[in-house]
């Protein structure tokens, strides 16, 4: 049997009347690529909040690495700190250049040196073919060098076998 990344056990997930997860089954091994997909509203993006307990489902059991991430803060804060996720959006800081949206979790989250971090950063910059963007503003008029350097912060955290993304 492999090892589990995340498990959800009869998840369920209600706002208000509006019963968005029902009875949610999932087992996802390590080193498992798993793409989340359906229609808009059915849950998608609910799901993946509940694994990070950026959401609380109210039914229901999740573990992720073999930790029940409602058993305290400390424990949401280990979750979420190896757990990567992509969303449709890439919500990149509009104050900030695209280099430094890309290294402020792995700053701030992982303690990594600031060098460091522009160093991965370039690296993924060089690897979607737009190092040229790595000091400009990130705004939305940037077009498509905005939306490419979308995927880099997912890249930049590096988990480790983790499933979702």
């Amino acid at each position: 049997m492999s090892i589990l990344s995340v498990e959800m056990i009869d998840v369920n997930k209600w706002y208000g009347d509006f019963h968005v997860l029902r009875d949610v089954n999932l087992r996802v091994a390590r080193g498992e690529k798993l793409v989340i997909c359906g229609a808009s509203g059915s849950g998608k993006s609910t799901m993946i909040r509940c694994i990070n307990r950026l959401e609380e489902h109210q039914k229901g059991q999740i573990i992720v690495d073999g930790t029940e991430p409602t058993n305290g803060l400390k424990k949401i804060h280990e979750i979420r700190r190896d757990v990567g996720m992509l969303f449709q959006r890439f919500n990149l800081f509009p104050h900030l250049t695209i280099l430094e949206n890309l290294t402020l979790a792995p700053i701030w989250v992982k303690r990594m040196h600031k060098k460091a971090a522009e160093e991965v950063a370039m690296h993924y910059l060089h690897r979607v073919k737009i190092p040229e963007q790595a000091g400009k503003i990130s705004r939305p008029t940037l077009g498509w060098p905005a939306a490419a350097c979308g995927d880099c912060p997912l890249a930049m955290h590096e988990p480790e076998d983790h499933a979702v993304r």
